[in-house]
């Protein structure tokens, strides 16, 4: 037996909650990556060309893939869902990248990881998931911890941690999304639409 073949067993044989909190970390150092480059380039790149040829990049990715996969695997009962889905995305993105270019990198991304509060008490309020006691006091904890970043009352209040505030809050519609496409859509479907309908919005500002 392969290597691969041992690893590629080991990892289905993990729980799948294991397996997704691995996916997360993986994702979270990826965006950490992507954050660094995102403040190089914005010394003397505009905000929207470093959006359009981020959503590009990854449409170019996913054009191939489905082209192998068949170009018939992208219909979908739900392009309005899709289409919301690309704008929550487009507009987090968007606060994003700019809170990045104009504050400090380690406060944006901080202020970023603080979607899963934000998500628990979305799925709460709109979706009525029980969280339990553990994870309330959690996230008032974590809470409290991005209003120690944002000072919002303090002399050394940064406006741009809103902006990146607003941004974490338009990922988690994203997430929410992807949790009620979920349902139907395959993974793929998902991952191409949010590509293509974000470059979309994103190619005309960068026109302009």
């Amino acid at each position: 037996v392969s290597i691969r073949a041992t690893l590629r067993n080991a990892w289905a044989r993990l729980p799948p909650n294991v397996r997704g909190a691995g996916f997360v970390v993986a994702g979270a150092f990826v965006l950490i990556l992507m954050a660094s480059l995102i403040k190089e380039l914005g010394k003397t790149i505009p905000v929207f060309e470093i959006l359009f040829v981020r959503f590009l990049a990854g449409l170019l990715v996913l054009l191939f893939v489905m082209w192998r996969r068949g170009f018939g695997r992208l219909r979908t009962s739900k392009p309005q869902l899709h289409l919301l889905r690309g704008f929550f995305g487009f507009m987090g993105n968007l606060c994003f990248v700019f809170a990045l270019v104009n504050m400090a990198i380690a406060d944006t991304v901080t202020i970023q990881f603080s979607r899963p509060l934000i998500t628990a008490v979305i799925a709460v309020l709109f979706l009525g998931e029980i969280i339990g006691w553990r994870r309330g006091i959690a996230t008032v904890v974590g809470f409290t911890g991005v209003l120690m970043i944002t000072r919002p009352f303090g002399e050394g209040f940064e406006p741009w941690a809103l902006v990146a505030l607003s941004g974490t809050v338009f990922g988690t519609l994203v997430v929410l999304m992807i949790k009620l496409l979920s349902r139907t859509e395959p993974t793929l479907v998902i991952m191409f639409y949010f590509a293509l309908f974000t470059t979309l919005f994103a190619f005309i500002p960068a026109l302009i």
